[in-house]
């Protein structure tokens, strides 16, 4: 989820700026697109009253979630969903960008100045995916909790409207907003919207 909400970001054009530039809330809501994607192939789950419980079992092979689950371990006890996102806001933006770098998707840009790595995205492939993903998840019945959550995080971030070129048609748009995602992930998505706004409040 995470790799398509950057993409996303940058559906207009790749040689342009992303629409969201500040960077503190890219990385707050890339931080809560993991954590859901971690919820749904169950490597976590949330209990009363909202802490992350990591649950043993198959590590999978994507070192993406290796770092993330590593990083999660090192949170004092019991890890609040508050406390994981700002833990993983620290350190998710990049992880995901070397994934994509990866895939063929993106590469590192040249600087000097600048100390975290940037990246650009290689080719209209990868940003085109948000809306071929969002399009076939709206085709089914129901839409699938990966593609609802997308869908929420878009939202908070106002990137579901004309400000960026998903394309979306008027149908998929209705359907989407009205499905509402799992509950196993509302407290995650309820948390990122609180983390969201308090942010924009102090900018």
């Amino acid at each position: 989820m995470a790799d398509l909400l950057l993409a996303a970001n940058h559906a207009g054009d790749i040689q342009l700026d992303p629409v969201v530039r500040d960077r503190a809330t890219m990385e707050l809501t890339l931080a809560a697109a993991v954590l859901i994607d971690l919820t749904i192939e169950k490597r976590i789950r949330i209990e009363p009253p909202g802490c992350v419980r990591i649950i043993a079992g198959n590590p999978g092979d994507d070192p993406l979630s290796h770092r993330v689950v590593h990083d999660l371990r090192r949170i004092a006890q019991p890890r609040s969903v508050t406390d994981s996102l700002y833990v993983l806001a620290d350190t998710v933006t990049p992880l995901v960008w070397m994934r994509l770098a990866h895939r063929g998707d993106a590469q590192p840009r040249h600087t000097r100045c600048h100390r975290r790595p940037r990246f650009d995205f290689v080719g209209l492939r990868a940003i085109r995916r948000p809306h071929l993903y969002l399009t076939a998840a709206a085709d089914h019945d129901p839409i699938d909790t990966t593609a609802a959550s997308l869908w929420r995080l878009l939202t908070l971030l106002n990137l579901d409207d004309e400000s960026t070129d998903l394309m979306l048609s008027n149908t998929t748009t209705a359907r989407l907003n009205a499905t509402e995602p799992a509950p196993q992930v509302t407290a995650i998505l309820s948390v990122a919207a609180l983390a969201l706004h308090v942010h924009a409040t102090a900018l």
